[in-house]
């Protein structure tokens, strides 16, 4: 991490900055998919797929792009089809997408 202003290597935040008692927390990202790698695999009716990868996904014809507010009358999104290159067709109804330089769900 490189900061201009300082030439430390860091940064600082400050939660009076904002006037909140608390601002949260940065974790490493390995750190925090071992976490909830740990906490998943003890979720019953949860499958975890590590092997394998997305070869496509298939959103339903309602989706609306992430700038767009959907209208309160619209119902909500059908479920949502990926494709493993495994060839296993998954259905759900919630895609979380991560966004970074190696992540296939964009």
């Amino acid at each position: 991490m490189w900061d201009s202003n300082f030439r430390t290597g860091g940064i600082a935040f400050s939660c009076s900055d904002v006037q909140l008692p608390y601002l949260g927390a940065i974790v490493e990202n390995k750190v925090l998919q071992w976490a909830l790698y740990k906490k998943a695999r003890h979720i019953p009716n949860l499958e975890l797929l590590t092997s394998t990868s997305i070869e496509s996904i298939e959103l339903p014809k309602n989706t609306f792009d992430e700038k767009e507010v959907p209208p309160v009358s619209q119902p909500a999104a059908s479920s949502v089809t990926l494709t493993t290159k495994d060839g296993r067709k998954l259905s759900t109804r919630l895609l979380v997408r991560f966004r970074g330089s190696h992540i296939a769900v964009h």
